[in-house]
Protein backbone atom coordinates (compact mmCIF):
# COMPACT_ATOMS: atom_id res chain seq x y z
CA UNK A 1 0.00 0.00 0.00
CA UNK A 2 2.71 2.00 0.96
CA UNK A 3 4.37 1.75 -2.33
CA UNK A 4 1.48 2.59 -4.48
CA UNK A 5 0.86 5.67 -2.36
CA UNK A 6 4.42 6.77 -3.42
CA UNK A 7 3.66 6.17 -7.24
CA UNK A 8 0.27 7.60 -7.30
CA UNK A 9 2.01 10.39 -5.19
CA UNK A 10 5.08 10.68 -7.92
CA UNK A 11 2.27 10.93 -10.98
CA UNK A 12 0.34 13.43 -9.43
CA UNK A 13 3.55 15.46 -9.42
CA UNK A 14 4.41 14.57 -12.88
CA UNK A 15 0.85 15.05 -14.18
CA UNK A 16 0.88 18.53 -12.49
CA UNK A 17 4.35 19.56 -14.01
CA UNK A 18 3.36 18.74 -17.74
CA UNK A 19 -0.12 20.08 -17.64
CA UNK A 20 0.79 23.56 -15.80
CA UNK A 21 1.74 24.88 -19.48
CA UNK A 22 -2.16 24.70 -20.27
CA UNK A 23 -3.73 26.39 -17.64
CA UNK A 24 -5.01 29.62 -16.64
CA UNK A 25 -5.62 30.74 -13.18
CA UNK A 26 -8.86 30.27 -11.46
CA UNK A 27 -9.50 34.16 -10.68
CA UNK A 28 -7.95 35.61 -13.82
CA UNK A 29 -10.32 37.29 -16.00
CA UNK A 30 -9.60 37.30 -20.05
CA UNK A 31 -10.89 40.49 -21.38
CA UNK A 32 -12.01 40.50 -24.58
CA UNK A 33 -12.50 43.69 -26.95
CA UNK A 34 -14.36 44.20 -29.86
CA UNK A 35 -14.80 46.63 -31.77
CA UNK A 36 -17.86 49.50 -31.28
CA UNK A 37 -18.84 49.58 -34.35
CA UNK A 38 -19.28 45.87 -34.84
CA UNK A 39 -18.33 42.73 -37.68
CA UNK A 40 -20.97 41.50 -38.44
CA UNK A 41 -22.35 38.30 -38.02
CA UNK A 42 -18.73 37.66 -36.31
CA UNK A 43 -19.16 40.38 -33.41
CA UNK A 44 -22.44 42.07 -32.70
CA UNK A 45 -22.67 44.76 -29.96
CA UNK A 46 -25.42 46.21 -29.26
CA UNK A 47 -25.58 49.16 -27.24
CA UNK A 48 -27.89 48.93 -24.05
CA UNK A 49 -31.10 50.66 -22.94
CA UNK A 50 -30.95 53.08 -19.95
CA UNK A 51 -26.82 52.26 -19.41
CA UNK A 52 -23.24 52.21 -20.98
CA UNK A 53 -23.13 48.51 -21.47
CA UNK A 54 -23.51 46.20 -24.81
CA UNK A 55 -24.80 43.45 -25.29
CA UNK A 56 -22.44 41.63 -27.72
CA UNK A 57 -23.47 38.35 -30.06
CA UNK A 58 -21.74 36.84 -32.85
CA UNK A 59 -19.95 33.75 -34.14
CA UNK A 60 -17.33 34.89 -32.01
CA UNK A 61 -19.12 34.94 -28.80
CA UNK A 62 -19.93 30.89 -29.39
CA UNK A 63 -16.72 30.00 -30.32
CA UNK A 64 -15.16 31.55 -27.09
CA UNK A 65 -18.19 30.25 -24.58
CA UNK A 66 -17.10 26.60 -26.23
CA UNK A 67 -13.60 26.97 -25.56
CA UNK A 68 -13.45 29.15 -22.36
CA UNK A 69 -16.01 27.29 -20.61
CA UNK A 70 -14.78 24.18 -20.97
CA UNK A 71 -11.45 25.00 -19.50
CA UNK A 72 -13.24 27.56 -16.35
CA UNK A 73 -11.00 30.34 -17.70
CA UNK A 74 -13.77 33.42 -16.91
CA UNK A 75 -14.00 36.20 -19.89
CA UNK A 76 -15.50 39.55 -20.39
CA UNK A 77 -15.97 41.26 -23.44
CA UNK A 78 -15.35 44.97 -23.57
CA UNK A 79 -16.73 47.34 -26.39
CA UNK A 80 -14.15 49.90 -27.37
CA UNK A 81 -12.98 51.87 -30.94
CA UNK A 82 -10.91 49.61 -32.69
CA UNK A 83 -7.43 51.78 -32.33
CA UNK A 84 -8.32 51.26 -28.45
CA UNK A 85 -8.57 47.46 -28.64
CA UNK A 86 -5.38 47.33 -30.76
CA UNK A 87 -3.47 49.71 -28.14
CA UNK A 88 -4.82 48.45 -24.83
CA UNK A 89 -3.95 45.14 -26.08
CA UNK A 90 0.01 45.95 -26.00
CA UNK A 91 0.53 48.40 -23.37
CA UNK A 92 -3.44 48.37 -21.29
CA UNK A 93 -5.49 45.61 -19.94
CA UNK A 94 -7.15 43.73 -22.38
CA UNK A 95 -5.96 40.54 -23.25
CA UNK A 96 -7.17 39.31 -26.75
CA UNK A 97 -8.81 41.08 -29.53
CA UNK A 98 -11.65 39.89 -32.22
CA UNK A 99 -11.84 40.08 -35.77
CA UNK A 100 -8.45 41.06 -36.88
CA UNK A 101 -6.60 40.22 -40.35
CA UNK A 102 -3.01 39.88 -40.45
CA UNK A 103 -0.08 42.16 -41.22
CA UNK A 104 3.67 42.62 -40.56
CA UNK A 105 3.05 45.09 -37.56
CA UNK A 106 0.56 42.70 -35.81
CA UNK A 107 2.76 40.04 -36.31
CA UNK A 108 5.44 41.58 -34.51
CA UNK A 109 3.18 43.57 -31.82
CA UNK A 110 0.88 40.51 -30.88
CA UNK A 111 0.79 36.56 -30.93
CA UNK A 112 -1.71 35.50 -33.65
CA UNK A 113 -4.32 32.49 -32.73
CA UNK A 114 -5.27 29.60 -35.06
CA UNK A 115 -7.62 31.61 -37.95
CA UNK A 116 -10.52 31.53 -36.16
CA UNK A 117 -12.51 32.09 -39.93
CA UNK A 118 -11.74 33.37 -43.70
CA UNK A 119 -13.05 35.82 -45.46
CA UNK A 120 -13.50 37.52 -49.56
CA UNK A 121 -12.03 40.62 -50.47
CA UNK A 122 -14.85 42.88 -52.43
CA UNK A 123 -15.46 46.34 -53.58
CA UNK A 124 -18.58 48.29 -54.16
CA UNK A 125 -19.43 50.76 -56.82
CA UNK A 126 -22.12 53.00 -57.92
CA UNK A 127 -24.76 50.95 -60.17
CA UNK A 128 -24.27 53.45 -63.19
CA UNK A 129 -20.77 51.77 -63.55
CA UNK A 130 -21.59 48.08 -62.95
CA UNK A 131 -20.72 47.25 -66.63
CA UNK A 132 -17.25 48.74 -66.41
CA UNK A 133 -16.16 48.06 -62.40
CA UNK A 134 -18.00 44.01 -62.27
CA UNK A 135 -15.78 41.59 -61.67
CA UNK A 136 -12.06 43.44 -62.03
CA UNK A 137 -9.13 42.56 -60.83
CA UNK A 138 -6.54 44.38 -58.28
CA UNK A 139 -4.55 45.55 -60.87
CA UNK A 140 -7.79 46.84 -62.78
CA UNK A 141 -9.40 48.12 -59.79
CA UNK A 142 -6.19 50.86 -59.35
CA UNK A 143 -7.10 52.64 -62.56
CA UNK A 144 -10.22 53.89 -60.61
CA UNK A 145 -9.92 56.26 -58.22
CA UNK A 146 -10.30 57.41 -55.22
CA UNK A 147 -10.46 53.93 -53.31
CA UNK A 148 -11.85 54.76 -49.95
CA UNK A 149 -12.16 52.21 -47.16
CA UNK A 150 -12.48 52.03 -43.03
CA UNK A 151 -9.99 53.72 -41.35
CA UNK A 152 -7.65 51.55 -38.83
CA UNK A 153 -8.69 48.39 -41.31
CA UNK A 154 -5.62 47.04 -43.46
CA UNK A 155 -6.32 45.70 -47.19
CA UNK A 156 -3.15 44.17 -47.42
CA UNK A 157 -4.31 40.52 -49.19
CA UNK A 158 -6.47 42.58 -51.07
CA UNK A 159 -3.59 43.16 -53.53
CA UNK A 160 -4.11 46.91 -53.45
CA UNK A 161 -1.19 48.86 -51.64
CA UNK A 162 -2.01 50.65 -48.40
CA UNK A 163 -1.24 54.03 -49.74
CA UNK A 164 -3.81 53.59 -52.59
CA UNK A 165 -6.70 53.79 -49.97
CA UNK A 166 -8.28 56.80 -48.51
CA UNK A 167 -9.51 55.77 -45.23
CA UNK A 168 -11.84 58.41 -44.13
CA UNK A 169 -14.33 56.46 -41.74
CA UNK A 170 -14.41 53.57 -39.28
CA UNK A 171 -17.77 52.87 -40.08
CA UNK A 172 -18.67 50.61 -43.53
CA UNK A 173 -21.81 52.77 -43.90
CA UNK A 174 -20.52 56.36 -44.45
CA UNK A 175 -17.52 54.37 -46.95
CA UNK A 176 -21.07 53.12 -48.90
CA UNK A 177 -22.38 56.85 -48.07
CA UNK A 178 -19.56 58.39 -50.19
CA UNK A 179 -19.28 55.46 -52.91
CA UNK A 180 -23.13 56.54 -53.13
CA UNK A 181 -22.71 60.63 -53.42
CA UNK A 182 -20.02 59.39 -55.87
CA UNK A 183 -16.87 61.19 -53.81
CA UNK A 184 -15.49 57.51 -53.81
CA UNK A 185 -15.67 55.68 -57.19
CA UNK A 186 -14.37 52.33 -55.31
CA UNK A 187 -15.38 50.98 -51.73
CA UNK A 188 -13.15 48.38 -50.33
CA UNK A 189 -14.59 45.58 -47.92
CA UNK A 190 -14.98 42.03 -47.37
CA UNK A 191 -18.04 40.57 -48.96
CA UNK A 192 -19.60 38.64 -45.98
CA UNK A 193 -19.88 41.51 -43.61
CA UNK A 194 -21.33 44.07 -46.78
CA UNK A 195 -23.92 41.08 -47.69
CA UNK A 196 -25.20 41.49 -43.96
CA UNK A 197 -24.88 45.62 -43.84
CA UNK A 198 -25.96 46.68 -47.09
CA UNK A 199 -29.80 45.73 -47.15
CA UNK A 200 -29.95 48.04 -43.51
CA UNK A 201 -29.35 51.22 -45.20
CA UNK A 202 -31.66 53.18 -47.19
CA UNK A 203 -29.62 54.22 -50.13
CA UNK A 204 -28.29 50.46 -50.66
CA UNK A 205 -30.63 50.38 -53.69
CA UNK A 206 -27.94 52.01 -55.87
CA UNK A 207 -25.27 49.93 -54.93
CA UNK A 208 -23.25 47.27 -56.50
CA UNK A 209 -20.61 45.13 -55.36
CA UNK A 210 -17.93 42.37 -56.79
CA UNK A 211 -15.34 39.70 -55.45
CA UNK A 212 -12.38 40.74 -56.33
CA UNK A 213 -10.83 38.52 -59.08
CA UNK A 214 -8.23 36.39 -58.27
CA UNK A 215 -8.01 37.36 -54.64
CA UNK A 216 -7.91 34.58 -52.20
CA UNK A 217 -10.09 34.57 -48.82
CA UNK A 218 -8.60 36.69 -45.98
CA UNK A 219 -7.80 34.60 -42.96
CA UNK A 220 -8.40 36.57 -39.98
CA UNK A 221 -7.26 36.38 -36.32
CA UNK A 222 -7.54 36.88 -32.46
CA UNK A 223 -4.46 39.01 -31.34
CA UNK A 224 -3.04 38.03 -27.94
CA UNK A 225 -1.68 40.56 -25.58
CA UNK A 226 1.91 39.71 -25.77
CA UNK A 227 2.69 41.68 -22.33
CA UNK A 228 0.37 39.15 -20.66
CA UNK A 229 1.61 36.75 -18.03
CA UNK A 230 -0.13 33.52 -19.61
CA UNK A 231 -0.50 34.55 -23.12
CA UNK A 232 1.61 31.82 -24.75
CA UNK A 233 -0.80 29.61 -22.55
CA UNK A 234 -4.03 31.23 -23.58
CA UNK A 235 -2.72 31.21 -27.50
CA UNK A 236 -2.33 27.28 -26.76
CA UNK A 237 -5.56 26.62 -25.42
CA UNK A 238 -7.36 28.54 -28.13
CA UNK A 239 -5.74 26.92 -31.11
CA UNK A 240 -6.10 23.16 -29.38
CA UNK A 241 -9.56 23.40 -28.87
CA UNK A 242 -10.48 25.36 -32.27
CA UNK A 243 -8.98 22.22 -33.93
CA UNK A 244 -11.57 20.01 -31.75
CA UNK A 245 -14.28 22.46 -32.59
CA UNK A 246 -13.75 21.55 -36.22
CA UNK A 247 -13.31 17.80 -35.90
CA UNK A 248 -16.05 17.60 -33.80
CA UNK A 249 -18.09 19.41 -35.69
CA UNK A 250 -19.44 22.05 -33.40
CA UNK A 251 -17.78 24.92 -35.36
CA UNK A 252 -19.76 23.96 -38.56
CA UNK A 253 -23.46 24.45 -36.79
CA UNK A 254 -22.05 27.57 -35.21
CA UNK A 255 -20.66 28.61 -39.19
CA UNK A 256 -24.68 27.33 -40.34
CA UNK A 257 -26.39 29.05 -37.49
CA UNK A 258 -24.85 32.75 -38.82
CA UNK A 259 -25.24 31.63 -42.46
CA UNK A 260 -21.50 31.80 -43.08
Amino acid sequence: MIRLGFILFLLSITSSAFGADSVIPKDQVINICAEDTGWVPYSNPIKSEGNNGYEFSGYNRDIIEEIFKKNNIKFKFVIKPWQRCLKDAIDGNIHLVLDAASNEERERNYLLTTPIYRMTPAYFFHKSDDKKLMMKTADLILKNSPICGQSGYTYKNFGIPSKEVKRLSKALGRIIDLVSAKRCKIGLTRLEVLKRVLPTLKEYSDISYSVIKGAEKEEFFWLINKNFSFSKKLKKIIDKEFKSLISNGKLLKISTKYKI
